[in-house]
């Protein structure tokens, strides 16, 4: 199941987005600043990240600028009541791939969500197989004729560095 991370301080903006991701297909994840953010990254994968900008602690812009310098690829949907055009080439210089603003119109933020993924091939790229070895991103686990290595996110995303 493709993991989406909402990034959204309003409660009620959150469960709204979740909940009709959730009714496509999607398994929201929520977080309610940058911070948390970056926590739930370093615990388990997603596929995608639509978060606001204007938060407590770590913005918007902030945690885009941390998740790029680790992760160019890693597709970010912006939505935001910042609608102003510096606001939106400061978002998209930072590395943000779309931007959607407030008021939200929750059947665009599925089209985007989906278009966002299609660009990036997440369906293809979970597995890489090579002679008998099968990387498996979704299980973040290596398979051999000899058996099955599962490992930590951390170590997993490390050795498919190498």
């Amino acid at each position: 199941m493709v993991r989406v991370l909402i990034v959204e301080d309003n409660a009620n903006i959150a469960k709204f987005m979740a909940d009709r991701l959730k009714m496509e297909g999607y398994e929201p994840i929520l977080a309610v600043d940058g911070l948390q953010a970056l926590t739930c990254l370093s615990e388990r994968r997603v596929d995608i990240i639509v978060s606001d900008i204007m938060m407590p602690g770590l913005d918007g812009y902030e945690l885009t600028a941390k998740i790029r310098s680790h992760d160019p690829a890693l597709p970010i949907l912006i939505v935001t009541a910042k609608d102003d055009f510096d606001d939106k080439r400061k978002g998209f210089s930072l590395g943000v791939d779309d931007y959607l603003v407030k008021p939200l119109d929750v059947n665009e933020l599925v089209l985007r969500v989906a278009a966002l993924l299609r660009r990036a091939r997440i369906a293809s790229e979970k597995r890489i197989v090579v002679g008998n070895v099968v990387i498996d991103e979704e299980e973040l686990s290596v398979k051999t004729k000899h058996g099955t290595i599962e490992l930590p996110k951390k170590e997993f995303f490390e050795l498919t560095k190498a």
